[in-house]
């Protein structure tokens, strides 16, 4: 059995690219915000593109290439 898995500087690549479109994107948004929730917003996008990377790494370790 194989196993197709990416190496972890590629999701980091990933990860760090989905920030900054993130980021870009709600540019507007995020700068008519102030203080605690600037904080919140931008704490709760971070962690959701971070989950979503990891859970799609994790999901191709564990396929190992089966799907």
């Amino acid at each position: 059995m194989r196993t197709y898995d990416a190496p972890v500087w590629l999701t980091a690549l990933a990860a760090v690219g989905m920030l900054a479109y993130w980021s870009w994107t709600r540019r507007v948004l995020l700068n008519r915000m102030r203080g605690a929730v600037w904080a919140t917003a931008t704490i709760m996008g971070v962690v959701t593109i971070i989950s979503i990377i990891a859970g799609a790494y994790w999901l191709g370790l564990v396929s190992g290439g089966l799907i």
